[in-house]
């Protein structure tokens, strides 16, 4: 016939609820969450600054091809070039007007971008929060019953 255990009897869901909680609630797991959300928020600026970076060069190059092209044509065909240069004037304007629209375009999704990583940044801080208020709470029931637990072990039976 087994004995019953001698001493106090240790429930393994309060320990561990208890080191939960010491965990969430420790500065070791607030400075990681913390961290792991800068970089992450760095990490998408880094990526929408080098896809304006690249699309700039994109449209330098092409720029500069057409410029190019029209110096290069003008130089070989002064004659024809004469005749159509209203044509290629209003290309140059369209594809112009087109870069603009462009680099607009660009600017406006770096500034999403952006908007949607400072918005992030909010919803993060606010899951932090969240944690940091639950974390607290779960302290709170932890202590509360312990103090029960603490209470009736105590108690004469």
């Amino acid at each position: 016939m087994a004995q019953p255990p001698v001493g106090p009897v240790t429930d393994l869901n309060v320990v561990a609820a208890q080191k939960i909680a010491d965990y969430f609630a420790s500065q070791e797991f607030k400075g990681q969450a913390r961290r792991e959300y800068t970089e992450q928020i760095k990490t998408l600026i880094e990526n929408a600054e080098t896809k304006a970076r690249r699309w700039q060069v994109v449209l330098t190059l092409l720029v500069i091809g057409i410029i190019f092209v029209l110096v290069f044509s003008e130089l070989l065909n002064v004659r024809e070039k004469r005749l159509s240069i209203d044509e290629e004037y209003v290309k140059v304007l369209t594809t112009a007007e087109e870069l603009r629209k462009t680099i607009a375009d660009i600017k406006a999704d770096t500034d999403r971008v952006k908007a949607e990583v400072d918005a992030k940044d909010k919803s993060i801080g606010a899951t932090i929060d969240s944690l940091e208020k639950k974390t607290r709470d779960l302290e709170t029931l932890v202590n509360r019953i312990t103090i029960r637990i603490d209470k009736k072990s105590n108690q004469p039976q």
